[in-house]
């Protein structure tokens, strides 16, 4: 039987890069489905849906060492990409043993009316500690066709940390 479940365990190790890739911003590694369009905008990575759809933004929140600072003032750090931000529901959680702060809500991605959930996660390296943001964003429709690869993103999110 262990033969029969580790045998299984390596075939399922081995069919996840079919379906996603991990993608590495220092200290951060998360998941993303293979086939979205990955890129550089602005110092932001984006992930594109195939379907043109959903988003997902990636980027450092640069000159903030505090946690209370890189929640506060949520609405002004995601403007230059959402507008009229509305938070409807915000939580603290732990995953993979990392501080992540989400807020979720509406907004506006230029003239479309989106929903919109901002993850800020809290990357300790054990050597200091930065703080990234996780934006996602799409459609009534995006959201139906990809909201499970929210919670697969987020639930993936781990950091590097020196000396273990």
């Amino acid at each position: 039987m262990k033969k029969f479940i580790y045998g299984f365990m390596i075939i399922i190790y081995c069919l996840c890069p079919l379906f996603s890739e991990f993608h590495y911003i220092p200290p951060l590694e998360f998941s993303i489905p293979d086939n979205w369009k990955a890129e550089e905008q602005d110092g932001m990575s984006v992930f594109t849906s195939p379907d043109g759809e959903f988003f997902i933004y990636v980027w450092q929140i640069k000159g903030v060492t505090e946690r209370k600072n890189a929640v506060a003032g949520l609405e002004t750090k995601i403007n230059h990409i959402i507008t009229d931000f509305e938070i409807k529901m915000e939580e603290e959680l732990s995953i993979n043993q990392l501080f992540v702060y989400v807020a979720d809500g509406d907004g506006f991605l230029g003239q479309k009316d989106v929903g919109v959930s901002v993850a800020v996660v809290e990357a300790d390296t054990n050597v200091d500690v930065s703080y990234y943001i996780l934006l996602f964003t799409g459609t009534n429709e995006g959201w139906h066709n990809h909201w499970k690869r929210v919670n697969e993103t987020i639930e993936s999110v781990t950091c590097e940390r020196e000396g273990g």
